[in-house]
């Protein structure tokens, strides 16, 4: 079965400039010219599992919540309205996984140490 990275490319890519990430930002994490990270969000290209990995790490969030977030922010308003409920909840599960998801954890604690030092 495809992963959530492969099935839903652009709107993870959407998702990680929700998290505040530049397109510049992305293709440095990714490792990729921006063009190819053009790409990527045309849905032309699909992205890695190895791709997701490094994007999880660093947005401190899994691609399935970079995906929520994404397919949440282009749904109508009347549609987030009547749906508010199942967002909530659907974004409680995505906090909590993203609390166990090695990459993210990975991500967290980097960004810990940096502000240590």
């Amino acid at each position: 079965m495809p992963s959530v990275a492969r099935m839903f490319t652009p709107q993870v890519l959407a998702g990680t400039r929700l998290a505040g990430l530049s397109i510049a930002e992305v293709a440095k994490a990714l490792r990729l010219a921006p063009d190819a990270v053009e790409s990527l969000l045309s849905g032309r290209r699909r992205l890695t599992q190895k791709q997701a990995e490094l994007l999880e790490r660093a947005t401190g969030r899994t691609v399935a919540h970079l995906a929520f977030d994404a397919v949440v922010v282009t749904a109508s308003p009347q549609s987030r309205a009547k749906n508010s409920a199942s967002i909530s909840r659907m974004r409680d599960l995505l906090d909590s996984l993203n609390a166990i998801s090695p990459n993210v954890r990975a991500r967290k604690t980097l960004t810990r140490s940096k502000q240590v030092a």
